[in-house]
């Protein structure tokens, strides 16, 4: 689905502001697994941080977890990927700890870690070991904040 990914020149929007690589994003438009849709995570933490945790914030954050929302099996397809948006999670929840305590938000960060582990378990080797290093920092993550599943 182009709506997720409309740039194919990933370093031309790299240092965007968040509401110019936002506006871009098509709600309901799924993942193509690439370095643009992680810049639409990190937009969304750039976002928190100019605006707060609003209603407006809130929505567009669920929608672009949302659009990564896939079977496990396909996570563990696109493993180093899930690895980076579980990274940016974590970073999300440890600098805006407020994000993650929203009922909506603390369902869509449990259900991904729980797909995420599973897709962890289906691979091996030296991915799963790293992957599982960004699914412990997450889950540490969530714990400091005092986020409840």
């Amino acid at each position: 689905n182009a709506g997720t990914s409309p740039c194919t020149n990933d370093e031309a929007t790299a240092d965007l502001a968040p509401e110019v690589v936002l506006a871009e994003y098509v709600a309901g438009s799924k993942t193509m697994f690439t370095e643009r849709d992680l810049q639409l995570v990190r937009a969304c933490l750039q976002l928190f941080k100019q605006q707060g945790v609003s209603a407006n914030s809130l929505k567009v954050y669920y929608d672009v977890l949302q659009s990564n929302y896939v079977h496990d099996s396909v996570m563990a397809k696109h493993l180093e990927y899930f690895e980076s948006f579980c990274r940016e999670i974590a970073t999300h929840v440890a600098q805006v700890p407020a994000v993650g305590k929203t009922p909506m938000i603390a369902r869509r960060y449990s259900e991904f870690i729980e797909d995420f582990r599973d897709a962890i378990d289906m691979a091996d080797g030296d991915a799963a070991a790293s992957a599982r290093e960004a699914l412990i920092q997450l889950t540490n993550a969530c714990d400091e904040a005092g986020i409840d599943f």
